[in-house]
């Protein structure tokens, strides 16, 4: 039961949570602490659905995600010097074309308090040709798909305990697609079981990690399937607060119409950059709101 409404009501509820549930909503006819498969047949879905949206408000720690985010606007590269040096750094890294990096989603900045956790995920869709990649110009959010190529993630402070970068099944060779979808030990859950988690990286400040989010095409060298072996998430924060960053290199699998795209922004920003805007005294930073 417990994985339903983990993946049906995005709701990971620890065992106390779980048993108060069953008492208030009458679930545990026998009071054997279990829902069994006749019990769970006689649940009021309505009342079931009201009372874990209840839940979630007060205990925002029962989500699969238990975090604040950010985004930070890629402003001209002559108005931002840290932005600009960021992203030339990133250039290094990747080995690709400073165009691309420009061209892709803007920087996420992420808080995580107590508690704080974002079970695990993947940061890109699959490919679909029949939707468009949402990075490109013109394209509708709601009707587009998350084309991420690379993701770069930043530890910005350290934190006293917990708050780990983990990815399940990294590396597994003996990975098994319908096995993962059944998850019989949970590993998904990263706020429960984070140490399960072939890969865990331990958040210290200034560290990066970078990952690839697809696989390379042969036939065009540009964007491949998706390597679900990069299912990831952040573990719980025991103790003190958790910041980090991401930066996307968003990437759709047409490389003429990437280029495109590329050259599309470029004369944008090129003309938003000949028009001045009026700066607020007040206001030190774009930064600021964050």
């Amino acid at each position: 039961m417990i994985k339903g409404l983990e993946t049906n009501l995005d709701f990971t509820p620890d065992k106390e949570t779980l048993l108060t549930m069953y008492e208030s909503l009458g679930l545990d006819k026998d009071h054997d602490g279990k829902i069994a498969f006749v019990e769970f047949k006689q649940r009021d879905i309505p009342e079931m659905a009201k009372y874990i949206g209840k839940v979630k408000d007060e205990k925002p720690h029962t989500k699969s995600r238990h975090s604040r985010q950010a985004w930070i606007q890629n402003y001209s590269r002559n108005s931002d010097k840290i932005m600009a040096s960021l992203q030339d750094r990133v250039q290094r890294l990747t080995n690709l074309p400073l165009e691309l990096i420009l061209a892709s989603e803007y920087m996420q900045v992420v808080s995580y308090g107590p508690m704080g956790h974002y079970n695990c995920h993947l940061d890109s869709d699959l490919i679909r040709p029949n939707k468009p990649c949402c990075h490109y110009v013109g394209s509708e959010l709601g009707h587009c798909r998350v084309c991420r190529y690379a993701t770069i993630l930043y530890f910005l402070d350290n934190v006293e305990d917990g708050g780990e970068t983990a990815f399940p099944v990294a590396d597994n060779i003996t990975f098994d697609k319908e096995e993962w979808m059944r998850d019989a030990n949970n590993v998904c859950n990263l706020a429960k079981n984070c140490q399960k988690a072939n890969v865990v990286v331990k958040p210290e400040k200034g560290k990066a990690v970078l990952w690839y989010n697809h696989h390379v095409d042969n036939s065009t060298g540009w964007l491949g399937q998706l390597d679900r072996y990069t299912f990831h998430g952040g573990c719980d924060v025991k103790r003190g607060t958790k910041w980090i960053a991401n930066s996307w290199i968003s990437v759709g699998e047409d490389r003429k119409k990437d280029i495109l795209n590329w050259i599309e922004l470029a004369e944008y920003e090129e003309e938003k950059s000949d028009v001045k805007p009026s700066i607020d005294s007040g206001t030190d930073s774009t930064h600021e709101e964050l």
